[in-house]
């Protein structure tokens, strides 16, 4: 069973970096390549608005993010206003859920 999960600016960043500030199921549910992981191209936009304002830093050019997330699986969830419309419904205890553990690993991390 798949599991699909929507990842955090923060985790993002965090994994990305190989920052120890990530929880230990965050990272297990990112290395789990049985899982789909998905970040909003709002995280992106976040994350180009404070580089530019001088907020952050990261090791790569912001250009080669997309090929970073590529390397590790995660794909890009464009917003759409139903995505938006569709909040209205969730589930305040949503939470990450489960972590499927398996065998399989992304391999490519920064």
């Amino acid at each position: 069973m798949n599991n699909a999960y929507l990842i955090d600016t923060h985790v993002l960043l965090w994994f990305l970096a190989g920052d120890k500030s990530i929880s230990k199921t965050a990272k297990s549910i990112l290395l789990n390549t049985d899982n789909r992981c998905f970040v909003s191209i709002a995280s992106l936009w976040e994350i180009a608005i404070k580089i530019n304002l001088g907020k952050l830093t990261i090791e790569s050019d912001f250009s080669e993010l997309a090929n970073l997330l590529y390397q590790n699986d995660i794909e890009i969830m464009q917003v759409t206003f139903d995505h938006i419309v569709g909040l209205q419904d969730l589930n305040p205890a949503f939470a990450l859920g489960s972590v499927v553990r398996g065998q399989n690993t992304r391999k490519s991390r920064i």
